[in-house]
């Protein structure tokens, strides 16, 4: 059954965008000098993506066709600031991104809280749940709100919004994993029939010699498990280096969040922060 809602909203969002377009040309020419004056982006498969390219997905041939309702709320962007327009491609090109390397046949995991370097070290791509959850805004125009996104709601997200994923790594004794509308439960539902391996978590005793070698045992067994979804071999060398690689992100990213906490003027705004803060996740 066709909801016309929808088609309604998508309408609204679509004239909105045009109406943006044509009363700031002149301010969009100089966000787009900007930007075609800045570096290519280069991904870690060698892509190059240029600045011609990003400025195309995002204000003239993709995103205004298939995504119009993330321009609400772009007058409150800094366009002119080319490192905002990446980060806008960035988080709004993921869900593009995610489908375009499953169907080379990377494997996604969901991995729910836990941390992504593992997965990256064996061949695989990992998305936490709240990722899953700003899915809502590019996989459809109109997507079904859903804002469970831990636990269940990145369950609901292969089925609803098509999230390609492979496996999933539940931690056990998080809150929010142990309520009934957890992943389990919507595993045994039938709603998405994805392998799941769970992580023991040690709350409350996580800093202890022995909840570390417990859990280390059980990062183990979980690789070992991924490696078989992956085919690749567990090699610690491998993790390692994507361990290294992990920890210049987080590093940059809590450099990111002090500047905007302890800055008179902060840098970014409200609306920018979010994909700012999503795309170094």
């Amino acid at each position: 059954m066709t909801d016309h809602r929808s088609e309604y909203k998508e309408k609204v969002f679509k004239k909105e965008f045009d109406e943006f377009v044509s009363t700031q040309r002149d301010y969009l020419h100089r966000a787009k000098v900007r930007l075609l004056a800045s570096p290519a982006l280069t991904f870690r498969d060698g892509t190059v993506l240029t600045p011609e390219r990003i400025w195309s997905w995002l204000f003239e041939k993709e995103a205004p066709e298939k995504y119009p309702n993330i321009f609400v709320g772009i007058e409150n962007y800094d366009l002119e600031s080319p490192g905002i327009v990446k980060f806008l491609y960035l988080y709004y090109s993921f869900y593009d991104r995610l489908v375009a390397a499953a169907e080379k046949g990377v494997k996604v995991i969901n991995r729910k809280e836990t941390i992504p370097d593992l997965f990256y070290g064996l061949g695989a791509i990992p998305i936490r749940g709240g990722a899953t959850a700003a899915l809502r805004h590019t996989v459809r125009s109109i997507a079904p709100v859903n804002h469970e996104a831990c636990g269940a709601g990145s369950t609901w997200a292969n089925a609803d919004y098509k999230t390609p994923f492979n496996f999933q790594v539940v931690p056990t004794g998080v809150a929010c994993y142990d309520t009934p509308n957890n992943a389990l439960a919507v595993h045994r539902a039938g709603k998405a029939n994805i392998p799941i391996f769970y992580l023991d978590n040690p709350i409350g005793s996580s800093d202890k010699p022995w909840a570390i070698d417990n859990r280390v045992q059980i990062l183990r067994r979980a690789a070992v498990e991924i490696a078989r979804h992956t085919g690749r071999k567990v090699e610690d060398e491998a993790i390692r280096k994507e361990i290294i690689v992990g920890n210049k992100i987080r590093k940059a990213l809590w450099r990111i969040f002090e500047l905007q906490a302890q800055s008179e003027q902060p840098p970014f705004t409200a609306f920018e922060f979010e994909p700012v803060m999503h795309s170094g996740h």
